[in-house]
């Protein structure tokens, strides 16, 4: 299966290093995670559209990720306009 979205899940990133997990967005929830699917890649190459960014330790702790790591997801950012611009 091709996931189109994906998340950042702040808690198993390092550095560059992004712990990228899939959204699945057909059935009952209408989006899910796909745990265990994790794919390890930079932020210049996310395996698809990153829409969100997730942390076990809940809102506060992806806030404390993004504040502490803004010139990473300016990559991210430019990597999903990139993409866009391709279709």
């Amino acid at each position: 299966m091709s996931w189109q979205e994906w998340a950042i899940d702040a808690g198993l990133s390092r550095g560059e290093a992004l712990c990228y997990v899939p959204i699945e967005r057909a059935g009952e929830p209408a989006e899910k995670l796909v745990l265990g699917m994790n794919m390890i890649n930079d932020p210049d190459n996310p395996p698809g559209r990153v829409v969100a960014i997730i942390h076990l330790d809940g809102n506060a702790a992806v806030q404390k990720w993004c504040d502490d790591n803004p010139a990473i997801l300016a990559r991210v950012k430019a990597a999903n306009e990139k993409r866009e611009a391709r279709k």
